[in-house]
């Protein structure tokens, strides 16, 4: 028979049991997606494929077909599928686990840098095509390819790129401009008319890249190039209005994290970034193999690396 102070001391440890587990359950959900092309020792070139680990770097599972060039993932709001591409630029979508792949039809041969709506009306996907060719816009379709819509028309000597959606209404993306001293600044778009885009930075002497939006919808990241023999630094900034923002953090990265951030995203509960960068101390010449992921704060601290390898490891994309 239990005493009150035996009950008592049971009762407590019970408690505490429950919330360390309750903790480790919900550590383990944590995972990031991410594009892995394994690069062998003759520099031969597999396959891209889509890798999964835990936001510690830890438990790292292919959910690709070896068969197939996957890469660019994007994980939708809900957490429940992924959008990607494969082989000759042609969109995929998928489960976490790699199962029930679909292509989406109807998309214009060459397309890049899926993301997924919001999901307040519904899921639709937004891309860039022709993504490796001149004079690139951005358009969105739904999952069964109707509704293909251009969004964006950029000019003669410019190239609508990198993307992502600040809600069901507006976009922001980087425009590159090879007349205006081939210089690269971010606007924001509204998605259902129009009107003509929003100029959000105007700075002719470093280049806006690579923009994400928070899984609230409240920040924004992104990639600063400074120029040659500057290393790329991470902005984080605020939007206070739907067209304007306040710059929050300019991110130095700490050695071994060095030039050509390939990719930006909050982790999921939007309190710290996964970037994917060149590192400095992966031996040999080759860009491709020095490519890794790291994470940190908002501000810059706490910086940690996840993947430490001879390959390359881009576009982290978080699970919510």
């Amino acid at each position: 028979m239990l005493t009150l102070h035996t009950y008592k001391y049971t009762r407590l440890i019970s408690c505490t049991m429950l919330v360390i587990i309750s903790f480790l359950l919900n550590s383990s959900c944590k995972k990031v997606v991410y594009t892995h092309w394994q690069i062998s020792a003759d520099t031969t070139l597999n396959n891209s494929q889509i890798f999964k680990m835990d936001t510690d770097g830890s438990d790292i599972e292919n959910i690709s077909d070896p068969n197939r060039w996957d890469y660019a993932p994007d994980v939708r709001h809900d957490g429940k599928r992924i959008v990607f591409l494969s082989g000759g630029n042609n969109i995929y979508t998928m489960d976490l686990d790699g199962n029930n792949v679909t292509v989406i039809p109807g998309v214009p041969f060459d397309a890049g840098c899926p993301r997924w709506s919001r999901g307040e009306g519904g899921w639709f996907i937004l891309f860039t095509a022709p993504a490796s060719q001149l004079h690139s816009s951005i358009y969105m379709i739904d999952l069964d390819g109707s509704n293909l819509t251009q969004i964006t028309s950029p000019g003669t000597n410019q190239d609508d790129e990198s993307l992502d959606s600040i809600d069901d209404k507006h976009i922001i993306f980087s425009r590159y401009d090879r007349d205006d001293n081939h210089d690269r600044d971010l606007f924001i778009k509204y998605i259902w008319d129009d009107r003509p885009e929003v100029q959000l930075t105007n700075t002719p002497n470093q280049s806006e890249t690579i923009p994400v939006v928070s899984h609230d919808s409240r920040y924004l990241a992104f990639r600063v190039s400074l120029g040659i023999g500057f290393d790329d630094q991470v902005h984080v900034a605020r939007f206070t209005s739907a067209t304007s923002i306040e710059i929050l953090n300019m991110i130095d990265l700490d050695y071994p994290a060095d030039v050509n951030i390939s990719g930006i995203d909050f982790s999921d509960d939007d309190s710290r970034l996964f970037v994917s960068t060149q590192a400095s101390d992966v031996p040999g010449n080759l860009i491709n193999a020095k490519q890794e992921i790291f994470s940190m704060n908002l501000d810059g601290s706490d910086q940690q690396r996840l993947t430490n390898n001879t390959d390359s490891d881009t576009w982290p994309s978080s699970v919510p």
